[in-house]
């Protein structure tokens, strides 16, 4: 039967292991690939981040959810989406606050949460209720590929997708009021323009001149005919 020495030796042996794979499973990372629902925030270079948090952060990731959104947007939309694609291709997309949920090391899919944003290109603001900014909160899977990362599929974009599609991207911002005025044309010496709804100018009332003084006689007005014409003018 084993002594009492024996037991306890065994006992610390069994510690021992479990400590040395527990750092082990620590230096590989692979403990923070459980991340759970509270997991923080991802942060800092993605040199430093492991597999999953990579996959969540990463451009491509972002901009392959860039593309499958537009993508189901000209899916739903109704007769040319040709606007539609000139919106994608002016828009910046970028997560915020990305978040790994949970990696599966087999499959190499990360679960990911986090904001995703939509810059939208200046003038489009009228058809999305003068907002520069589209924003909704995605859960999304990602996996490595051969551009870097992409979106094997993703939850709650419906409400994004559905506003892209039924927007009214023809709609443009009113002009203002002094660009609807006529420019004079070069060359037109013809004084200022006026609008077409603008009143005349008065004519002077000739009722109202005072009447002109009566020439005075004691300083007849010169005669200006020449004398022949004047002696036939008095016979």
């Amino acid at each position: 039967m084993p002594t009492r020495n024996q037991i306890i030796l065994g006992l610390f042996g069994i510690l021992i292991v479990a400590v040395i794979a527990w750092l082990a499973t620590r230096s590989m990372g692979l403990g923070e690939y459980q991340a759970g629902e509270e997991g923080a925030p991802i942060a800092g270079d993605l040199a430093d981040m492991t597999p999953g948090e990579r996959l969540c952060a990463a451009q491509t990731t972002t901009d392959s959810i860039k593309s499958r959104i537009f993508n189901r947007a000209r899916e739903a939309a109704d007769g040319d989406t040709a606007l539609l694609t000139r919106l994608e291709t002016g828009t910046v997309a970028r997560m915020e606050r990305p978040r790994l949920v949970r990696f599966d090391d087999g499959l190499e899919e990360a679960r990911c949460e986090g904001q995703f944003v939509l810059e939208l290109p200046r003038g489009a603001e009228p058809a999305f209720s003068n907002n520069r900014r589209l924003t909704v909160n995605l859960v999304y899977y990602a996996e490595p590929s051969a551009y870097g990362s992409t979106v094997s599929r993703m939850d709650g974009a419906d409400g994004l997708i559905g506003r892209l599609a039924t927007a009214d991207l023809t709609t443009r911002p009113p002009e203002d009021d002094f660009s609807l005025k006529p420019e004079p044309m070069d060359g037109d010496d013809d004084g200022p323009t006026r609008d077409k709804d603008e009143d005349p100018p008065e004519e002077p009332d000739l009722e109202d001149e005072p009447p002109l003084p009566p020439p005075d006689s004691d300083n007849p007005p010169e005669d200006l005919l020449p004398p022949a014409m004047d002696g036939q003018q008095t016979r």
